[in-house]
């Protein structure tokens, strides 16, 4: 009997994480690696109460010798690596010269280099197989910058351009890349901000969100196979056509709400 394939999800306990985790249950034997061992043990749980393969791996985000083990231990369980998701999306919102500089050392470590510490890891192993996918998930600040989210475009906007470059360097070793680009979504910890009325924003962006983990998910597995490099969901996307088509009218109002936020 054919084996499923192998799907393993980094930052799998946050609410996305679960939500892929639920919905790849009966077409992947599914891998979580998160910080999270209580929670991660309770989806598996849950994954084998409904017949389907499913394995925990404790992994602190940005700890290069974690990833690669973790990727190590699916390879002796189930041999095959198929499918890696890299969920780098901590919404964080403020000024930009409020932003500390610890926070960004550990946006930095948790989201960019625990995505190219994973890329890296899932490479040696997939150029092996000749086959592969790996699909690097951020904030839609990455691709559609607006003010006080620099932090998000900085740390979205480098994984982009990794992506990119991936996607032209590995196309020819049978590893397809993907880069989706979310809109605001909760995550296990609170958002964050540099100050309260940030923070207050940042709560109203997130609970007005058009599309639930649930829809997010759906459209992050779609990409599972298929040819484009960038999937964008409707809000993300309207945003992007705006900004490419229309840069002038896009700037002006992306300057208003600057002004609007300083005040």
């Amino acid at each position: 009997m054919k084996q499923l394939p192998t799907l393993l999800i980094l930052g799998g306990t946050t609410p996305l994480g679960q939500a892929l985790a639920q919905q790849a249950g009966g077409r992947f034997r599914t891998a979580i690696a998160d910080d999270d061992a209580h929670l991660g043990n309770q989806i598996c749980q849950q994954l084998h109460s409904e017949g389907h393969e499913a394995l925990f791996m404790p992994v602190s985000q940005g700890r290069r010798g974690e990833i690669q083990q973790a990727m190590e231990r699916i390879l002796r369980r189930w041999q095959h690596l198929d499918v890696v998701i890299n969920l780098a999306h901590t919404p964080v919102c403020g000024p930009f010269e409020a932003i500390d500089p610890g926070l960004w050392q550990t946006l930095l470590n948790e989201q960019l280099m625990a995505t190219v510490f994973s890329c890296q890891s899932a490479v040696t192993t997939m150029k092996r197989q000749r086959s592969g996918c790996l699909i690097n998930v951020i904030s839609q600040q990455g691709v559609v910058p607006e003010p006080l989210r620099s932090a998000n475009a900085v740390t979205g906007g480098a994984i982009a351009a990794l992506s990119e470059s991936l996607d032209g360097e590995l196309a020819g070793l049978g590893i397809q890349v993907s880069l989706v680009a979310v809109p605001l979504t909760r995550s296990n910890q609170p958002p964050l901000a540099t100050d309260p009325l940030s923070r207050i924003r940042l709560e109203r962006d997130i609970d007005h969100a058009r599309l639930e983990t649930r829809q997010l998910a759906e459209q992050i597995l779609a990409t599972i196979g298929r040819k484009q490099l960038h999937r964008l969901p409707d809000s993300a996307g309207h945003h992007w056509f705006q900004r490419r088509w229309f840069n002038g009218r896009w700037r002006r109002r992306m300057r208003r709400l600057g002004e609007k936020y300083r005040r």
